[in-house]
C-alpha cells in the first residue's frame, strides 16, 4: 500500500514538472511573439510614413523635375478609325 502511494505522488510529481516546465517554455515562445509582432508594427508605421513622404506633392515635383519631364497644356486625341478596328 505504502508503494503503490510513494509510486502515485512520484508519478503526479513529475507530471506536475512536465506540466510546468512546458507552461514556461510556452510563456518564453509567447513574448518572443509578441516582442516580433511589436517590431513588426513599428516597422510597418515606418513604412507607411516613407511611402507617405515619397507620394507627397514636394517629393514628386522634385522627380518631375530630375527626369526632365516637361507640362503639357493641350493634349491631342487620335480617334479610331472604323477600318482599324475590324482588323
Amino acid at each position: 500500500m505504502n508503494l503503490t502511494l510513494i509510486c502515485l505522488v512520484a508519478i503526479f510529481g513529475l507530471g506536475y514538472l512536465v506540466q510546468t516546465n512546458d507552461l514556461a517554455t510556452k510563456g518564453y515562445e509567447i513574448r518572443d511573439l509578441e516582442n516580433k509582432i511589436s517590431k513588426l508594427q513599428e516597422e510597418k508605421s515606418d513604412l507607411n510614413l516613407e511611402a507617405l513622404n515619397l507620394q507627397s506633392m514636394g517629393n514628386i515635383n522634385q522627380k518631375v523635375n530630375d527626369l526632365g519631364m516637361v507640362l503639357v497644356n493641350e493634349a491631342e486625341y487620335l480617334m479610331p478609325t472604323p477600318v482599324a478596328v475590324a482588323r
